[in-house]
């Protein structure tokens, strides 16, 4: 996993880092199963500690916020036309027998 392709975002991560804003972060791209980068950094808080060690066996909570998740999901699919918003989503997930 090469980390020049993500320099950016990387960057953006340790500024606020240092700003502040948060105290730890984790990243994972993955795109048609392939795991093309993966990386943690310093600490994350919980309600016993603020510095525990992150890497990939922690769990994030989302609650709510999966939503903003999924409708970002949903439209980077349409743009790249995955997916028509005007065809029942049993098209796409033949389980699903709702309206």
């Amino acid at each position: 996993m090469s980390s020049r392709r993500f320099h950016k975002v990387q960057a953006f991560i340790e500024s606020e880092l240092v700003a502040g804003t948060f105290p730890g972060a984790g990243l994972g791209v993955v795109q048609h199963g392939e795991r093309l980068f993966e990386h943690y950094w310093v600490t994350y808080c919980n309600p016993s500690r603020r510095d525990n060690h992150l890497d990939s066996g922690v769990r994030y909570m989302l609650y709510s916020f999966s939503k903003a998740i999924s409708a970002t999901t949903l439209v980077l699919a349409h743009q790249r036309k995955l997916i028509d918003y005007d065809i029942p989503l049993r098209t796409y997930i033949p389980e699903y027998q709702g309206g």
